[in-house]
């Protein structure tokens, strides 16, 4: 107990004992009070250890107009407020927190108020406060570390965090206690993820809210959740909300407003992480924020940076050429995705300039997320990272046409994409290109995955990709997979290229660390031109393929040995095109077993070495028509690297036999229509009747505008085109096709399922799903 207390009064205008707060907390002891008269203090307060309290008139008067009179404006040169070291009993009480920025000597969490203990739970108290438009990494309101705090009639609103947490930020043991009676509100915050309340704690297993006002009604975990993925029971006890979700699609635009309602392409919102958190999800038909054309970036609109997606709603763009999100070099992360993160949509957009510490497009816990036509080019990580990551548990991920270019890792794991945890992973038609780490330790350039389930990776190009690692020992330049926490599923690596790729003291330019009870497919890949002791290496069980693998490293295939596992390795090699044959093959402390079979050979591929795509292959290459003459369980995709026919008469000997290689000779293209994607056009009105038809069907659309080039044609269930309706130049109006359904060769075509798909000056407009019954 204290045996007395001063207090020390604070006036702007010097009738008081001192005129700033600081002043008076510095000549201050233990149980003391600084009282601070009305005015606006441009300053930063610590609370130097000093148990005291700090507080406005109302602290004396109980009136509550002092909270908005009284001002700590911390002029974004750090926390307002700063309670770091060693207080164990501290009361701030009847202020208004505004324009603080992050403490850097704690990882820049906590703009408006920092409490951080560093071994001790210790008791702070919050009383009738408003803490307004700070800014942090995290925490960005509020940010507290092995704390007791007691929250009573405060307000929490307009603070932005750049990751999460936008109102409060809790880590360590700490624990919030909320006044039942004097109720607090906390609304309209904004982050990537967790916008309101974050928590990293290993210890927060239950966590309460009492609020009078919150921003929503039921808060999912884009509101708030803890990122350590430990079981947390939430409590809220809400009795209003500050917005209600809108179950409907939203426009966000760089030339927005947030006054717009967002509903159409005529209004839309600014902010994205304004849309985001006004969007309702809906599981049962997500909703989207679309991007209009236009440049995302913090100079022309801040707070824009970064921004994060919801479950069940998908973030589109209008296509990556055009819908740009621009990190201006400046140290920020662009995009994150954390815990309930799940079934969302990412398509249409270009990732450029970013400079990080980490992830530049980050997810955390997350679960069904689809990244598809994404670029993401010149961007500098400058610690453990990539430059699209996932981290602990990332669920299902799929990568469909996403090209990491161009990015470099100055110290850390990967610079192109770095996938940590997941359940199932599948990129196709990627490209991981140019991407460079210097520093170690050195996982991949290219890609890096981890996963407890499948892997599929197929129609993917890694060039020129490199890890010199000079003092750490690497692992691949180009792709490396392996298991996570001694589990993985099959592992699929089809149809893909690997060229001019580069690591030192590294086990190749593929290294593949499986488990016994999963299988290895790699199969139809080229894999040419790498500097690496082996082309691809690995641990587990491989059926290799139908590969060309030329390289000038000192082997093209490595059996490795687990000694900690006692878990010899076995290769199955068919139909490859192997430089030096079998002396080429390395088998580690002679313990694995290696398997020549049938169709291997030792050939110059001869490929073209002309053109975009120069290791295609040559008429006379050796390769044509030369791969496993049954592909039954290979795992292909129905088109070679090119999107061409995949299994071909190349040799034109009358039997269509796969090449070896990532390249199928001969082939014509194939498109692919077999999930269509319909775009609502009343204009268009693309149909057919009747449907099903037998022989024939009618095909009818509307042309818009005048001296339009319209094309029709129509593809089978495989994307192989079958006829050509029409091609012609055509003015404004109804017109109509009927399909006998026969091919351009004049043969009746077979019963099934058929596309007719339209397209206007070169676009695709509209596919329309047809049934042949014979």
């Amino acid at each position: 107990m204290w045996l007395h207390s001063t207090t020390w009064y604070i006036k702007l205008d010097g009738t008081g004992d001192f005129t700033t707060i600081q002043q008076g907390i510095n000549v201050s002891t233990h149980s003391d009070t600084v009282l601070v008269y009305p005015g606006t203090y441009y300053e930063n307060i610590d609370y130097n250890g000093k148990n005291i309290t700090v507080a406005s008139l109302e602290l004396t008067t109980s009136d509550p107009q002092y909270i908005s009179q009284t001002v700590i404006d911390g002029q974004r040169q750090g926390s307002c407020v700063s309670v770091v070291s060693g207080e164990t009993n501290t009361i701030l009480q009847g202020l208004t927190i505004k324009n603080g920025q992050g403490n850097q000597a704690l990882t820049s969490w906590g703009g408006g108020i920092t409490i951080y203990v560093e071994d001790t739970q210790v008791n702070n108290s919050i009383i009738n406060c408003v803490i307004t438009e700070n800014y942090a990494i995290a925490g960005a309101g509020l940010s507290i570390f092995n704390t007791n705090l007691f929250l009573s009639g405060t307000v929490i609103r307009n603070n932005f965090a750049d990751r999460a947490g936008g109102a409060i930020g809790v880590s360590g043991d700490s624990n919030v206690t909320f006044d039942e009676d004097n109720r607090c509100n906390i609304y309209n915050n904004l982050a990537a993820y967790m916008s309101e309340i974050y928590i990293s704690s290993i210890h927060v297993t239950d966590f309460t809210v009492i609020v009078d006002t919150f921003t929503v009604y039921v808060p999912s975990e884009y509101f708030v959740s803890n990122v350590r993925a430990i079981a947390v029971t939430y409590n809220f006890d809400i009795l209003n909300s500050y917005l209600e979700p809108i179950d409907h699609d939203l426009y966000v635009s760089p030339n927005g407003s947030d006054e717009n309602s967002g509903l159409s392409p005529d209004q839309p919102m600014l902010i994205i992480n304004r849309a985001v958190r006004k969007v309702a999800s809906n599981p049962d038909n997500p909703n989207t924020v679309y991007l209009l054309p236009g440049f995302y970036n913090d100079t022309s609109n801040p707070l824009q940076l970064p921004f994060g997606c919801k479950p069940y709603v998908n973030i589109i763009g209008n296509n990556l050429n055009d819908t740009i999100i621009d990190g201006e070099s400046n140290l920020n992360t662009l995009f994150m995705g954390l815990s309930g993160y799940e079934h969302s949509l990412v398509k249409n957009l270009s990732f450029l300039n970013g400079f990080c510490n980490g992830k530049l497009v980050w997810l955390h816990n997350t679960d069904f997320i689809v990244f598809e036509n994404i670029l993401i080019q010149d961007c500098i990580i400058t610690g453990f990272g990539a430059a699209i990551s996932s981290s602990t548990a990332g669920g299902n991920i799929e990568l469909r046409n996403v090209t990491a270019y161009n990015t470099e890792s100055q110290i850390g794991s990967n610079s192109g994409a770095w996938f940590n945890g997941t359940t199932y992973f599948e990129a196709t038609d990627c490209t991981f290109s140019n991407n460079s780490i210097s520093g170690g330790p050195c996982h991949s350039a290219g890609l890096y995955v981890m996963s407890s389930g499948d892997v599929n990776i197929e129609n993917c190009k890694f060039i020129n990709n490199s890890g010199p690692c000079p003092t750490y020992f690497g692992y691949a330049s180009a792709l490396l997979v392996n298991d996570y926490n001694g589990e993985i599923g099959d592992i699929n690596i089809n149809n893909n290229l690997f060229l001019d790729n580069h690591i030192e003291n590294g086990r190749g330019t593929i290294y593949i660390d499986s488990e016994p009870n999963s299988s290895i497919h790699f199969s139809n890949n080229t894999v040419v031109n790498n500097i690496s002791s082996y082309g691809v290496s690995f641990n587990g069980n491989m059926y290799l393929q139908n590969n060309v693998l030329r390289n000038p490293g000192d082997y093209e295939v490595g059996l490795l040995y687990d000694p900690y596992l006692n878990f010899p390795s076995t290769l199955y090699s068919l139909y490859n095109n192997i430089e030096g044959g079998s002396s080429a093959i390395f088998s580690d402390n002679n313990s694995n077993v290696i398997n020549l079979l049938e169709g291997n050979i030792d050939e110059d591929p001869q490929f073209l070495l002309s053109g975009d795509d120069p290791y295609q292959l040559s008429e006379l290459s050796p390769c044509i028509d030369n791969g496993t003459p049954d592909t039954t369980g290979l795992f292909l995709p129905p088109w070679d690297l090119l999107h061409h026919g995949r299994i071909w008469d190349g040799d034109g000997n009358g039997l269509a036999t796969i090449d070896m290689g990532c390249y199928e000779f001969g082939a014509p293209p194939v498109v692919s229509v077999e999930d269509p994607v319909v775009i609502p056009n009343d204009e268009i009105n693309l149909c057919n009747y009747p449907n099903p038809f037998n022989p024939s069907t009618t095909i009818s659309f509307n042309v818009t505008q005048t001296s339009s080039f319209v094309t029709l044609e129509i593809f089978n269930i495989k994307g192989q085109k079958v006829k050509t309706l029409l091609n012609s130049l055509l003015s404004a109006g109804h017109f109509e096709c009927v399909w006998n359904g026969k091919n351009d060769a004049g043969k009746s075509v077979s019963s099934g399922e058929y596309f007719a798909r339209l397209k206007v000056n070169g676009e695709e407009i509209d596919v329309r799903k047809m049934l042949l019954m014979k």
